[in-house]
């Protein structure tokens, strides 16, 4: 049975998998849970109806405790009690008096936002009245008052009634003002409420619920069914068949396949008279368990029919493309072909297994070419830097005989007392010492220098009084690191084909600077400048180790520029600047370094 499993293909076994460990697990959880369902919905149907219906009495009673106590703030404060009982001989007395009243009632309303209206009903004949939030209090209003308390069975502190206005309802509470016990006159305070604030508590319920809010006169004040409210209680059939049931107050009893619920606040002193009935319906929750299963078993199977198919796209993917794989890995080892490349736009582990195939197999044609064109490479390399060295050799004056001349000359004039001739030959024999001698192909800056201003002083001498010259290196790069024989051609290009034909006095420059490690030596003159077109030719040749043969001016700055990057790397070098008639700038960019050993690319 094992060899038999182990021999099945990965889409078999991958749907044996699914079956058993997601198909027969989801019926057998599927069956027990909806049993389970429907028992534990008829056990908590009424734990959850009970706890529902406290929920929605106790929010009433809090939003009836807080109206009720907003009527006993304003209506017991002794300053509001003094204004409106004090006696007021002439107005200015009145005015005086009034903005204080006026800021209180502005401040009371800020402070209750919920509050729809406020007025205070007041016989005080000097008592100068608004005609909105202070008014006369009629007889008519004070009549109402009083049957209004008639209705409840023992006076209340505060009496409740209902009014509608724009088919919206407002709770109407109303105190009379009783701070002293004999007051010099009669004030009645109402403020209303908008009834929609009690009935936010419930709203939400209404399909489950009917709510009945009745006042202790027996006045509908709130109610699920909109067509009651102001109504009184004796009219109401769902009220009264809830009262004929008597159920225990606070508690929920069922009769008949429903629930009544009955409570009157009898916690609060306040709201003593006050009542709370709901009714409720079982069928209406078995409905919604009955609805919940239908639709539990539908998603159940559309979750599997959709799982069914996915895990089928799935396995076919999978095996497809291991499959592809299996035949590229045949395929290198049949033909030892290496130009095969997987797809690999996906990112899971059989694209990253492809990305990892189709990167050793790069890796393997790149070490192939590696191993035969790196031996080309290093003897290109060997070429070019010998190339290099014996261009430059060549380019410099080496007879010997043609020294020792030169020193015979040297003695010869020195015995005639020429002295201006000795300083000349001399310094020409230092010239041709240092061309002959190459032991050492890297020196200091400050020999090479030394090397230039021999050079510079035997062709003032060839040319008179043709150009002048000045050298300035900071003494910080005496010890610079420089191929030797690196300026002295690039000064002789600028002396025989920018001074020498420009027409003028010539002059010529030799500076340095350097910025973070790099160093640039800029040797300027004002010759006659190279036009643009073959400017930019030189400058590409530069930068790209391009030299022409054929090009006999530029030869020695290609010479120097290739042994520049053979010494210092690929990014270093020589550049020019230049404009027609006013002059060039060579600019040669070295590393600024201790000593030559610790150069990149430094000539041994």
């Amino acid at each position: 049975m094992k060899e038999k499993l182990l021999n099945l293909s990965i889409q078999k076994k991958l749907t044996l998998i699914y079956i058993s460990a997601f198909i027969i697990p989801i019926i057998c959880i599927t069956l027990f849970s909806i049993i389970r369902m429907i028992r534990i919905s008829n056990e908590k149907t009424y734990v959850e109806r009970q706890a529902q219906c406290n929920q929605i009495s106790a929010n009433i009673q809090n939003k009836l405790n807080e109206y009720y106590k907003s009527v006993l703030n304003f209506s017991n404060t002794q300053f509001v009690n003094d204004y409106f009982d004090d006696t007021y001989p002439d107005t200015s007395s009145f005015f005086e008096a009034y903005p204080k009243i006026s800021a209180h009632l502005t401040s009371f309303r800020v402070g209750n936002p919920q509050i729809s209206d406020l007025i205070i009903y007041t016989d005080n004949k000097t008592f100068l009245t608004n005609g909105s939030s202070i008014q006369v209090l009629t007889s008519s209003i004070l009549e109402d008052y009083y049957f209004s308390q008639s209705l409840y069975e023992n006076p209340p502190v505060i009496t409740a009634d209902t009014t509608l206005k724009n088919e919206e309802c407002y709770v109407n509470l109303y105190r009379m003002f009783s701070y002293y016990k004999n007051p010099a006159h009669k004030t009645l305070l109402r403020i209303t409420y908008p009834e929609s604030s009690i009935y936010s508590l419930y709203q939400h319920e209404l399909d489950k619920l009917s709510v009945y809010l009745v006042s202790p006169a027996g006045e509908i004040i709130s109610s699920s069914c909109r067509s009651s409210l102001g109504n009184r209680q004796t009219e109401d059939e769902m009220i009264q068949e809830i009262i004929k049931k008597n159920p225990p107050f606070g508690e929920l009893t069922e009769l008949k396949n429903k629930l009544y619920y009955a409570d009157t606040f009898t916690d609060s002193n306040l709201l003593k008279g006050w009542s709370v009935y709901i009714e409720s319906s079982n069928e209406a929750y078995l409905q919604d368990v009955s609805e919940l299963i239908k639709q539990t078993l539908l998603m159940i199977t559309l979750l599997s029919l959709i799982g069914v198919f996915l895990f089928m796209l799935c396995s076919l993917s999978i095996s497809r493309r291991l499959n592809h794989l299996v035949n590229a890995m045949n395929n290198v080892r049949s033909n030892d072909s290496l130009n095969i490349t997987l797809d690999t736009k996906y990112k899971d582990e059989i694209g990253i297994l492809s990305q990892n195939f189709n990167e050793m197999l790069q890796r393997i044609q790149k070490l192939i070419i590696d191993v035969y064109t790196s031996d080309l490479q290093v003897k290109d390399l060997e070429i070019k830097h010998k190339q290099a060295e014996l261009q430059a050799l060549q380019s410099q004056i080496n007879p010997h005989f043609l020294f020792n001349t030169m020193q015979s000359l040297s003695i010869s004039s020195y015995n005639n007392d020429d002295y201006e001739t000795v300083e000349y030959i001399n310094k020409f024999c230092t010239f041709l010492r240092d061309c002959l001698y190459w032991e050492t192909k890297c020196v200091p800056l400050s020999e090479e220098i030394k090397v230039v201003e021999n050079y510079l002083s035997l062709q003032k001498l060839r040319y008179a009084n043709m150009f002048d010259y000045t050298i300035n290196i900071p003494s910080r790069f005496n010890e610079i690191p420089i191929p030797k024989f690196t300026l002295q051609p690039i000064v002789e290009n600028a002396i025989e084909h920018g001074l020498e034909n420009s027409g003028r006095k010539g002059f010529l420059q030799i500076s340095a600077t350097s910025l973070n490690g790099l160093i640039q030596i800029i040797i300027k003159d004002n010759g006659v400048g190279i036009p643009e077109p073959q400017l930019s030719d030189i400058n590409h040749a530069l930068h790209f180790d391009s030299a022409r043969q054929g090009d006999i001016q530029s030869i020695g700055i290609f010479n120097t520029n290739q042994r520049l990057k053979l010494f210092y790397g690929p990014d270093y070098g020589i550049d020019l600047v230049s404009q027609t008639g006013i002059g060039t700038q060579v600019i040669i960019s070295i590393i600024e370094k201790g000593d030559g050993d610790n150069v990149p690319g430094t000539l041994s």
